[in-house]
């Protein structure tokens, strides 16, 4: 009880240590966690907003460079000396158009965003057009067209304003308006100004829209819309091919980014219902507003992404962390186990003591050690706490834990102390019940109960039936907790002065368990009872015993045995351990005698009549096996001799039973016996199929009469021969013979045929 009382508090403390280490560590990775989102939130805003002002910044590079090719060709263009030919001129034929033409294509194939190129000659008010579907005869045949007649009016209002706009520069406009899907460009224009009111001649440059910044890596993230606004306010995406144009931009360029002063900055606002974060760049020549447009959902969708990210860190972090927490509680643990430890030890030695000093006391007590006076006793019990009175009517159980040697020879003895003490206390908890106990271990693998009898139940049928049945339970018990066998011997009744000789009447009654095996339960007054003769040793018994064994025979040794051991039933266990002596001596004589290499030695001090019975029977058939094992080599030698005579002796006429009987030394009749036996065949049978196999060799190669073969055979006479052969081959002799020839295989039986 207090071992299981320390190992439970010990965990308990171990278990605030842990949690302890634990809730401090998921309290700081909560805090830490809280601080670091909090300012990766702002930081991944930050990044945002920097990446957007960077790509707007990339982006104006971009396209200030890709403008800027546009407005060098344009440049190179108008300073083309076909070119400035063909707009000086008032007269053109169709060599100097084709002339123009042919180099004006081949500047449009130099840059694959040309849309168009238009050239105006005002000495002669005329357009000349070199566009994706214009030709030089379409051009010819409408040679006297004027501004009012071309079709491209946005392009005819900027040559009415031409002096209102810088050559050389991008203007975003409309091709044509009135199509389902119009299309968009950005035209450069370039003249020779004479004065600042008159433009004699100038060129116009168009170039598709979606095409002019193809050359230029403009790859901002697939979220991110990029806008470009002109001075007037005019959006167009970048790459894409329509022109986002809505009231939203209006009111954004009107309210918020013509008021800016900054070069470029940020804000959030919303369009069309969404919120976005706008960046902005004006740091450019063309004085454009380059923005960049990234809906407030996708930093939602990161901001969640590394608020996950967060969580699963935190999460395996805190694993991590709990594992070493576990781990450093085990350090922090063991200086207070080991103060524990201490103090557990110090208060469980001193209840040990004081209770090996009350075991020590009832085991001397039992066994008869100590002073039996009522002075002594009563005041020892006192001192110990041992409930017993010198007047108390005791009963004395002696316990047996059977076969204790062989159950526990693999443990050590200190468990073997822990199973006793075990035992002892499962012993208490069953008689508590009904009686006052105390109880003490003893060696052997034995325990004693005292037990106070009430006046009450002191009939003896009463308290014996009722120990019986306490102890029924006990064995029952043991056998499921322990997988032990427990036999007992009741006392009679006595006072607390008399308790040695009660020890000394179980010992003798235990004697007892010998005959009735493991799991008994006996009473001192009967076994007390039997009152029996001297001994005396049954040698005849012990002889006839011998003899079987001698002959082989194990179920008689086995029943001879038997009767041996169902006299000893009645003496003490003295007279046991003597007969079982001798008789083991006796085996072990025979064992000489064969030259048998077997141990054998009867249990005399373990185990029961029944396990005697079963190691006798065990081993006695293993020492009949080899003694019948030699009998039945010894025959085979003498079988072996016999048929070895027949065949040096058969051409011996005077060849017979009585002669082989006398060359091997033993009768007639046992050797015919012992010969069929063995054989299955008697010894006249075998000699004479041995002088006719000799026979039918001689015939079959030799070119002897049938007379000289019968006598060189051992046949007395060649008519007998005749007959036996006859008998034997249903063919006589000569006919064998010549079977023999016409088949040309000497030796073969033709018999067999």
């Amino acid at each position: 009880m207090a071992l299981t009382h320390s190992t439970g508090h010990k965990s308990r403390i171990f278990l605030i240590i842990l949690l302890f280490g634990a809730g401090a560590i998921a309290v700081s990775i909560f805090l830490a966690s809280a601080l670091l989102y909090y300012r990766f939130n702002k930081r991944l805003q930050q990044e945002l907003i920097n990446s957007s002002a960077l790509s707007n910044q990339y982006l104006s590079s971009q396209v200030e460079s890709a403008l800027d090719n546009a407005a060098t060709l344009t440049s190179r263009i108008n300073s083309d000396y076909l070119v400035k030919r063909l707009l000086n001129q008032k007269e053109n034929d169709i060599y100097d158009l084709n002339q123009v033409f042919t180099q004006l294509t081949q500047y449009k194939l130099s840059h694959a965003a040309i849309q168009s190129i238009y050239l105006y000659n005002s000495g002669n008010d005329t357009l000349y057009v070199e566009s994706d579907t214009s030709s030089i005869s379409s051009i010819w045949d409408n040679f006297s067209q004027t501004k009012a007649d071309f079709p491209d009016q946005t392009a005819v209002r900027l040559m009415d304003q031409l002096v209102a706009n810088k050559p050389y520069l991008p203007i975003f406009r409309v091709i044509d308006a009135t199509a389902a899907q119009p299309a968009y460009c950005y035209t450069y224009l370039a003249y020779d100004s004479y004065s600042k009111s008159e433009v004699k001649n100038f060129i116009l440059v168009n170039f598709y829209y979606d095409q002019i910044f193809s050359a230029a890596e403009l790859q901002p993230d697939s979220s991110t819309t990029v806008l470009a606004m002109d001075q007037s306010g005019q959006a167009m995406t970048l790459l894409q091919s329509e022109l986002i144009s809505t009231d939203s931009l209006n009111q954004l360029w009107s309210s918020q980014l013509r008021q800016t002063a900054a070069d470029h900055g940020f804000f959030t606002t919303q369009l069309d219902g969404t919120t976005y974060l706008l960046s902005y760049d004006k740091d450019n020549r063309f004085g454009w507003t380059f923005i960049s447009l990234l809906p407030w959902s996708v930093i939602g969708a990161k901001l969640k992404q590394l608020k996950l990210i967060t969580l699963l860190s935190d999460g395996l972090i805190f694993l991590l962390l709990l594992v070493m927490a576990y781990f450093v509680s085990g350090k922090i643990y063991r200086p207070i186990s080991a103060i524990l430890a201490d103090w557990s030890k110090d208060k469980n030695k001193l209840q040990s003591a004081q209770q090996v000093m009350r075991q020590i006391f009832l085991h001397d007590v039992v066994l008869g050690k100590v002073m039996n006076t009522k002075e002594y006793l009563s005041v020892n019990c006192s001192r110990y706490q041992i409930q017993l009175a010198y007047e108390d009517q005791l009963c004395l159980v002696l316990l047996q834990l059977d076969q204790f040697s062989s159950a526990c020879a693999e443990i050590s003895v200190a468990e073997q102390n822990a199973l006793k003490d075990s035992i002892l206390q499962m012993a208490q908890n069953e008689f508590i019940l009904d009686y006052q106990t105390e109880g003490c271990s003893l060696e052997q693998g034995q325990l004693a109960l005292l037990l106070i009898i009430p006046a009450t139940t002191s009939q003896e049928s009463a308290w014996k039936n009722a120990v019986q049945v306490r102890l029924a339970a006990l064995q029952q018990a043991v056998r499921q907790a322990c997988q032990l066998s427990l036999s007992a011997a009741v006392s009679e009744l006595a006072t607390l002065a008399q308790i040695a000789q009660l020890y000394q009447d179980c010992q003798l009654c235990l004697e007892k368990h010998f005959f009735s095996g493991d799991g008994c339960i006996l009473f001192t007054d009967t076994t007390a009872a039997q009152t029996v003769a001297d001994y005396v040793y049954p040698d005849k018994l012990e002889k006839k015993l011998i003899e079987a064994l001698n002959s082989a025979r194990a179920a008689d040794a086995s029943l001879v045995f038997e009767q041996i051991l169902s006299g000893l039933a009645d003496y003490p266990l003295i007279c046991t351990s003597i007969a079982l002596t001798r008789l083991t001596l006796a085996v072990k004589s025979v064992l000489r005698a064969k030259r048998l290499d077997i141990d054998f030695q009867l249990p005399l001090n373990t185990g029961t009549v029944s396990q005697v019975q079963q190691y006798f029977i065990q081993t006695t058939s293993l020492i009949c096996r080899r003694i019948q094992q030699q009998i039945d080599s010894k025959y085979s030698l003498l079988i072996d001799k016999v048929d070895k005579l027949i065949h040096a002796e058969y051409a011996n006429a005077a060849l017979s039973v009585d002669l082989l009987a006398d060359r091997v030394g033993i009768s007639v009749s046992y050797l015919c016996r012992l010969y069929k036996q063995y054989t299955g065949q008697t010894l006249l049978d075998q000699i004479q199929a041995v002088r006719l196999d000799k026979a039918k060799a001689l015939l079959a190669k030799s070119k002897l009469s049938v007379a000289a073969i019968a006598a060189a055979t051992g046949f007395s006479s060649a008519s007998y021969f005749n007959k036996v052969f006859k008998k034997a081959c249903d063919v006589t002799p000569n006919h064998y013979r010549q079977a023999c020839l016409r088949a040309g295989a000497p030796g073969a039986d033709p018999a067999s045929r």
